[in-house]
């Protein structure tokens, strides 16, 4: 009966211990289960912020191409206000020269009046004094 009493104490020591493994590793399995838990948001969290960073990533892309292409425009319109700068100066170098001529031009023609009046009078003079004598 001894021995009995003895196995069923050591049956009842092995019973509690499993027990208490079995409530062990169920907190355990609790611990892992939230844990599992939250990596799973967490990677959610993660896959969020990489489509969002990749969209971002792709519209910076295209705005980028967008200011390379406008600014490849404002170089095109900048060298053709250039050339077209150009020519006005050339044109107006011209024209100045142009009025510089036609200033001479007139000058000499105010001179030639001038030279021609001197003559008329003196030819005028000379006939009066010629139907005075």
């Amino acid at each position: 009966c001894e021995a009995e009493a003895r196995a069923k104490s050591e049956a009842q020591r092995v019973k509690q211990k499993l027990q208490n493994d079995v409530g062990d590793l169920e907190v355990q399995l609790d611990g892992a289960n939230r844990s599992r838990a939250e990596m799973e948001k967490a990677v959610k969290r993660f896959q969020q912020q990489l489509m969002d960073m990749q969209r971002q990533h792709e519209e910076d892309s295209r705005a980028r191409d967008e200011l390379r292409e406008a600014a490849s425009n404002a170089e095109r319109r900048a060298a053709g206000m250039a050339a077209e700068l150009e020519e006005y100066r050339n044109a107006c170098e011209n024209a100045e020269r142009g009025r510089k001529a036609v200033e001479s031009e007139a000058r000499e023609a105010v001179e030639r009046v001038n030279e021609l009046s001197v003559q008329n009078s003196s030819l005028q003079a000379a006939k009066r004094k010629y139907e005075a004598d």
